[in-house]
């Protein structure tokens, strides 16, 4: 929350937990990630 308030930049909250290393991004809006980390039940209940 510091960085936020420091760099000025807006917080978008969500509910999806992540673990580390379960997605890749490359700053170009290129995100990379599996079905099984991402929409698993067990850890996201979409």
């Amino acid at each position: 929350m510091k960085i936020l308030a420091i760099e000025k930049l807006p917080r978008f909250p969500h509910t999806i937990i992540l673990e580390g290393g379960s997605i890749h991004v490359d700053g170009e809006g290129t995100c990379l990630t599996t079905e099984e980390c991402l929409l698993n039940k067990n850890r996201n209940l979409i």
